[in-house]
């Protein structure tokens, strides 16, 4: 079926899209909305399948099983955790990824196309209103125009961007239209590249730049000189942003000068930080190298680590180490739950890269999109970070939705809709 087609049905359907189409207009202004639909869309499930056609749905979708596997075996890690307060916290951000599979069960895949235009132009107004603040036109929530976005926290903010910049330059070569609207999609894409460029969030300037070169890799991979060319251009985007956009070259140089101070030995700077997670990680996997110290354990087995080998960090350093969190995704995933939890959560980006979608150009933009997490993880947890999560359950729930299903789940009811 194409996903130009469109229909809604009956008067349930009608309820399940526009409460679909709410959520993605609006979750990334509200966290509020997000933890609300994180119940309110399960609860349309049940509506919609009932229990036993969810189920039958679950089995129809094998990848739903890699995605309860890991969130399951993480929280069962419970049991051999003891600090129980930071391990609930951490599992109510989890919870969330439940979102995943309501998206997937919801969705009809003539939907999709919709939900996404309707994200593209909900962060077109977002992205606005943040270059308005940033160029002192108006200020938002008394926050100092430091950089382009008052919304969202930084890091946050520049995932959302990188996604969007990337969807509307796939619609921008996939769609077959008039030049108006591929001049529309282009102008949206130079507004979330700015938007993105001028934001301190280097994990989504990273993961953008990362999975920009993977698209360009999948659309050409069959052309060398194309490709080539195409590659020197992202290079030249990447150094034109360097040259020109003084955020970025200040978070740039910062970088650098983060690597220089950590082969030094100094670690109290943002990468120095993660370098030392890593050395915290690989000592705490030694100890506890198959279930992990638990969900909840983390500060404590690295506050272990420090008491015993300081590796010559920094006292101040050493607080905040304690204090936070690994600052990567699979650091996370290793520490709290050994090599089975990171096991569990490699199988299941391999099985996003794998999902049966019969529409090629649903295909390409699905592997680009996720690819801004597997990229973005290796800086920061972004499945502990709620909006992030939340549009992970976006992207994750609707390329589901597009997958090939073996079987057809039934309605909790025959009765048709008056």
């Amino acid at each position: 079926m194409s996903l130009n087609d469109f229909s809604v049905g009956t008067k349930l359907d009608n309820i399940t899209f526009y409460s679909l189409c709410f959520f993605v207009l609006f979750f990334p202004f509200s966290r509020a909305l997000e933890s609300l639909y994180s119940f309110y869309l399960p609860l349309l499930v049940v509506i919609n399948f009932g229990f036993k056609g969810m189920f039958e749905k679950i089995k129809c979708t094998p990848i739903t099983w890699y995605l309860i596997g890991f969130v399951g075996y993480m929280t069962l890690t419970l049991l051999w955790t003891h600090d129980i307060e930071l391990a609930d916290n951490l599992a109510k951000l989890y919870f969330l990824l439940s979102l995943t599979l309501s998206i997937a069960m919801l969705t009809k895949p003539e939907w999709v196309k919709t939900l996404l235009l309707l994200f593209v132009f909900s962060l077109s107004i977002s992205s606005m209103i943040s270059l308005g603040h940033y160029f002192q036109w108006w200020q938002i929530k008394n926050k100092p125009p430091i950089n382009a976005s008052p919304l969202m926290f930084h890091i946050h903010y520049s995932i959302f961007m990188a996604v969007v910049a990337l969807i509307s330059l796939h619609l921008l070569i996939s769609t077959k239209g008039s030049l108006t609207r591929k001049l529309g999609l282009l102008l949206l894409f130079v507004l979330f590249v700015t938007t993105l460029f001028l934001s301190d969030g280097r994990t989504g300037q990273f993961s953008f730049l990362a999975a920009l070169c993977f698209m360009i890799y999948r659309n050409f991979r069959h052309n060398i000189k194309v490709l080539l060319g195409l590659i020197t251009f992202v290079f030249i985007l990447a150094y034109g942003a360097y040259s020109f956009v003084p955020r970025f070259e200040t978070r740039i140089n910062a970088a650098i000068t983060d690597i220089q101070k950590a082969e030094k030995g100094f670690f109290d700077t943002s990468l120095g930080i993660r370098f030392a997670y890593w050395l915290l990680a690989k000592e705490i996997v030694l100890k506890e190298p198959l279930l992990g110290v638990g969900f909840g354990d983390y500060k404590a087995a690295a506050a272990d680590v420090l008491s015993k080998n300081d590796f010559g960090i920094e006292k101040s350093a050493q607080l905040f180490l304690v204090d936070k969190h690994f600052h990567n995704q699979y650091l996370m995933a290793l520490v709290q739950g050994g090599i089975l939890g990171l096991g569990l959560l490699v199988l299941l980006l391999i099985h996003f890269y794998r999902l049966p979608i019969s529409n090629q150009n649903a295909k390409e933009l699905s592997l680009v999109l996720i690819s801004v997490y597997v990229v973005g993880f290796i800086t920061e947890p972004l499945w502990l970070l709620q909006n992030p999560v939340c549009l992970f359950a976006l992207i994750a729930g609707t390329s589901i939705a597009l997958s090939t299903q073996k079987c057809t789940p039934t309605k909790a009811t025959n009765k048709p809709h008056k």
